[in-house]
């Protein structure tokens, strides 16, 4: 079993969501590139001959970024996998906003095979 830190899982963690984050404000900026040189080829009513050229090169910048952002997904897969495997398996890290609050009464802490409190007599 791999012994890894625990300040270092949460460190890793939130480095992944910050390059997540920075792939996705590329993503928008590449977009809003795009939308301001058509409309900017439009109002100078540039030749197909450039435009062409221009369009298909930012299509190809916006398709490396996703594709960049795909490779992320799958770093993240993999860290998650060495994770797993090591003493801070039930560290949890991958819910973006932590883990969701589950709502308990007082006394419904034991719960039958259906996930159902007991009922009192």
């Amino acid at each position: 079993m791999l012994n890894i830190a625990p300040s270092t899982v949460l460190g890793v963690a939130a480095d992944t969501r910050a390059a997540l984050k920075a792939t996705d404000q590329a993503l928008l900026a590449h977009a809003q590139l795009f939308v301001s040189l058509l409309e900017g080829a439009a109002g100078a009513e540039l030749p197909i001959a450039i435009t062409q050229d221009l369009y298909s090169t930012m299509a190809a910048h916006g398709g490396s970024l996703v594709e960049g952002r795909g490779k992320l997904r799958h770093l993240v897969t993999r860290l998650t996998a060495v994770k797993d495997g090591s003493d801070q398996r039930e560290v949890a890290i991958g819910c973006p906003n932590g883990l969701p609050e589950v709502e308990r009464k007082a006394g419904d802490f034991f719960t039958d095979a259906r996930g159902t409190a007991p009922q009192r007599a």
